[in-house]
């Protein structure tokens, strides 16, 4: 199993909003010019190939993993919530006190297997505002987004976590060919995703995979 937590960052003007977009609310990041490891060669790799691998960023995760791990089940009421919603079944919700895989299922017996709509795709946000605590560990990856970016000043947008297995299931979905900033609604190009894996990806495991990358949003 490949655990990920995702981090969108947008400049304000990052899990990202920055200084131009100071009419977004979030959690706001002052950039520090002196971010250990973060060079020009990287800033320059970023601007050429449109995004960067960047190791050694994440050190202390294991502090931070079953904090993770805590938020992600709370956040996780939160999608069966909204896909019941999605799924007409809203009456579900009120029959159990802890939604789970179970309660989906449920529903989606009630259509004819010939008509077993698909379920709404699976992710766990804002996983700060379940614990305030995690944004400790969002800090550096912020910082290192302010330098990539060039801007003086970010805002947090949103973090993600994803758990996906080697095989597909109904809570474990294959991701399809995307841009992140297509998917967001803020009209800008100053945006920013981070990836890190929450457990060490050995050979077999879950890889992410770059296409042609374009930075305008309206392409």
């Amino acid at each position: 199993q490949v655990e990920d937590m995702k981090v969108h960052f947008i400049v304000i003007g990052c899990l990202i909003l920055f200084s131009l977009l100071k009419r977004y609310s979030g959690i706001i990041y002052s950039s520090n010019d002196d971010v250990d490891g973060v060079m020009m060669k990287d800033i320059l790799q970023f601007q050429k190939n449109g995004f960067l691998v960047k190791r050694g960023i994440a050190n202390d995760i294991g502090n931070f993993r079953s904090r993770i791990i805590k938020a992600k089940t709370i956040a996780q009421q939160d999608y069966f919530d909204w896909a019941l919603d999605r799924l007409d079944c809203q009456d579900l919700r009120n029959t159990s006190e802890v939604l789970s895989e179970s309660t989906m299922k449920t529903c989606l017996r009630r259509f004819p297997p010939d008509a077993i709509p698909p379920v709404p795709y699976v992710q766990y946000i804002h996983l700060h505002r379940k614990d305030p605590e995690l944004l400790k560990f969002v800090a550096p990856f912020a910082q290192l987004a302010s330098n990539l970016l060039q801007v003086p000043r970010i805002r947090l947008y949103q973090t993600t976590a994803f758990f996906k297995t080697p095989t597909q299931h109904l809570l474990s979905q294959a991701t399809d060919w995307h841009r992140d900033l297509n998917l967001v609604p803020v009209d800008t190009n100053n945006y920013l995703t981070m990836w890190c894996p929450m457990k060490a990806i050995r050979k077999g495991g879950s890889i992410l995979r770059f296409a042609a990358v374009h930075f305008s949003i309206s392409i």
